[in-house]
């Protein structure tokens, strides 16, 4: 007996005289095709559902608009650290800028005062200490000219009696110009001393000093360049993490938001049909 329930079935399958008593499927009257609906399991079950989506409607919208508020925020921070980020790399750069002037104003600094020593050593120095001697060899050969002068006019005058005065004030013209030769010798063994012995060192420490303030300068400016750039490049660092951070954080909320709005319950109907 059980060998021809299988054969009837067929049958009333092929005729399309089944009969299907269920919510979740119904029989097509034009093409005799059996729609089996999975999404739903009977007008019980719907009214179960509803039930439990109206309860959960509430909880839902509610966690769909925080998740819109924190991505609008969040976007706006992105928004607002980009800006920044640009403003930092843009005042990274004129920061840079303004340093390599700097640095290329202190090489040339450091060259010139180099170029300074150089040329008193090799020039001026030479010409300091020459003219600090031959003004102090001037004096001494107008003193002792006029100091010889002097005695060949003391020979030539001396025990002479001459009516008009002459030889006294021939004399004293003499005496005269000894003296201004002997201020003048004073003078310049001054001038000499103070040449030699306060001036020219005086402009060789100055020039010493003038290169290695140059130096120290120039070095400085490095330690400060390295010391920026280091600063710059952690603060890059810092802002480009943060901002990933942020988008992963965005990316998180929209998958988040997908996830509530997205309707994945439902799924397709599947249709059966018999020929």
């Amino acid at each position: 007996m059980r060998c021809w329930i299988p054969s009837l079935l067929m049958l009333l399958l092929v005729s399309g005289c089944i009969v299907v008593r269920s919510d979740a499927a119904r029989l097509d009257d034009e093409t005799g095709a059996i729609h089996v609906d999975l999404r739903s399991g009977g007008e019980n079950t719907e009214k179960a559902s509803e039930d439990t989506t109206e309860a959960g409607d509430d909880s839902k919208i509610a966690q769909m608009r925080e998740k819109r508020e924190k991505i609008g925020e969040l976007e706006r921070k992105i928004e607002k650290a980009e800006t920044k980020m640009e403003i930092a790399e843009m005042e990274s750069d004129l920061a840079e800028e303004a340093r390599d002037h700097e640095s290329e104003e202190a090489h040339r600094s450091v060259q010139e005062a180099e170029q300074d020593l150089e040329l008193y050593h090799g020039f001026e120095r030479l010409e300091l200490i020459h003219r600090a001697k031959q003004g102090l060899a001037s004096a001494e050969s107008r003193f002792l000219d006029a100091k010889a002068e002097l005695e060949q006019l003391t020979i030539l005058y001396e025990g002479s009696e001459l009516e008009d005065g002459t030889d006294e004030l021939v004399l004293e013209r003499g005496r005269r110009s000894l003296n201004r030769a002997q201020e003048s010798l004073d003078q310049q063994r001054r001038d000499h001393h103070l040449a030699m012995e306060v001036e020219i060192p005086k402009r060789e420490k100055a020039l010493h000093r003038a290169h290695r303030d140059a130096r120290r300068a120039l070095d400085r400016g490095e330690r400060e360049t390295m010391i920026a750039e280091l600063k710059a490049e952690l603060e890059r660092v810092e802002m480009e993490r943060d901002l990933d951070e942020m988008h992963e954080e965005l990316e998180e909320l929209r998958h988040d938001l997908r996830d509530l709005t997205g309707d994945r319950s439902e799924s397709t109907p599947i249709v059966w049909s018999v020929f």
